[in-house]
């Protein structure tokens, strides 16, 4: 139970990933740089196994609009970190990314952007994410594809 309430609290510095996505994906072109933020809304937890969890977040725009969904989930790697994988589904496609959090500060670190479908198909870039409140996470997302 404690690396469930861990991951849980982690899970608010999720990448989870979508926000202003929405039109600065759409605008892109093939190498073009985009920037992307939004705010990921802790919505629903599922325990897989003592080391697995899976999250499901509401994606919005800092004024609350809702613009897409992500699902992420963690498998705890060693006693301090988890592997974290995200997929953000979003209109344009889904995008998808990994990172590593630490358990015991919530840290996401070694955010990168894997690829996706629609007009993510190609895209790679980083991510970060920090922790707003207990359910709320602000994401930014740079990527190109």
């Amino acid at each position: 139970m404690k690396l469930i309430t861990r991951i849980t609290a982690a899970a608010a510095a999720t990448l989870t990933c979508a926000g202003a996505f929405v039109l600065p994906a759409l605008a892109s072109t093939h190498g073009t740089t985009n920037t992307l933020t939004f705010i990921s809304v802790g919505n629903k937890m599922v325990v897989f196994s003592k080391t697995s969890v899976g999250f499901q977040e509401t994606d919005t725009t800092k004024a609350g609009k809702i613009i897409g969904f992500d699902e992420t989930i963690f498998k705890a790697t060693s006693p301090t970190s988890s592997a974290g994988n995200v997929t953000v589904d979003i209109k344009g496609g889904m995008l998808y990314g990994t990172f590593t959090i630490s358990r015991t500060t919530g840290k996401i670190t070694n955010g990168m952007v894997t690829g996706g479908t629609g007009i993510f198909l190609t895209a790679t870039g980083t991510f970060t994410a920090k922790a707003i409140s207990r359910s709320k996470t602000a994401v930014t997302v740079t990527y190109s594809s």
